[in-house]
This record gives structure tokens, sequence and C-alpha cells, in this order.
């Protein structure tokens, strides 16, 4: 059975090259699989926005915590990476907090997301020079975030 692309509709890259428009949910930028999957990112939405909100308070262990739930619930919405990585960065755990950076980008390449991760190189080069002297690494760091942006 064959169906007729019309202006408008969603395209599906990966296997016949058709997407239900019924699944396809433009604000969240991402395809529904199924019925389990999508209630599987809701709850993962609602961790990380409670994550998100502990983050703001300052409860950065706590909201570590919750966007590793998120994720282990969900782990295919570069948005929570992108929440991981910004949380991580406020541990100082910079090395933890740049994989997750990538990981988001990997999954969608976010203006936001890569300007994110081009700032937390640039801290975390910072902190390198002035703390430790290590200024190899902090220059690569920086030619990092540079090449980012």
């Amino acid at each position: 059975m064959t169906r007729d692309w019309h202006i408008g509709d969603p395209i599906d890259y990966s296997n016949d090259g058709w997407m239900d428009a019924q699944n396809w949910v433009p604000d969240r930028e991402y395809y529904i699989e199924d019925d389990e999957s999508d209630l599987k990112h809701k709850e993962a939405i609602a961790l990380s926005d409670e994550a998100w909100q502990l983050y703001e308070e300052r409860k950065y262990e706590e909201a570590l915590t919750l966007i590793n739930k998120a994720l282990s619930y969900y782990d295919k919405f570069f948005n929570h990476w992108n929440r991981k990585a910004i949380i991580l960065q406020e541990l100082k755990r910079y090395e933890e907090s740049k994989e997750s950076f990538d990981r988001a980008i990997a999954l969608y390449r976010n203006t936001r997301v890569v300007e994110n991760k081009a700032i937390m190189l640039r801290i975390w080069a910072n902190e390198l020079y002035f703390n430790s002297k290590d200024l190899p690494k902090a220059e690569m760091l920086m030619n990092e975030a540079i090449s980012e942006v």
C-alpha cells in the first residue's frame, strides 16, 4: 500500500521514506515510536524538569540524581543530555560534562547546546590555566571551544 506525500507532511529518511503524520510531534523534535516509548519519554520529561528546578535551586547533586533517572527512562532526547552536562559543569566534572554535551549534539545539533558546550570548555580552560597552570591543555580546550561555534 502506498501513500501520497503532501507538502507539510513529515519525512522519514530511515526506512521506507514515510512517517505517519499523526505520530509526528514537531515541538519535541522527535518521532514517537510507540505508546510505551512515548510514556517513558513523558516520565523522563517530568523528571528532567524536576531536575532542572533543583539545578536552579543550586541543589546540584540531587539534580544529577534525577537527570540520570530521566535518562534511564529515555535517553534519546538531546535536552536531557544538555541539562546533565550543565549540572555536571556546576559540579566541576568537566570531562563528564563534555561527554554529555557530545551526546546531546549527536542526537540533535542545536545551537544552544553547542554554545553551552563552548562556554563549558572556556570555563574549564580558564580553571586549568589559572589553577593548575596547565597551559597546553587549556589552549587545546579553548581551540575546541572556538571550533564548536
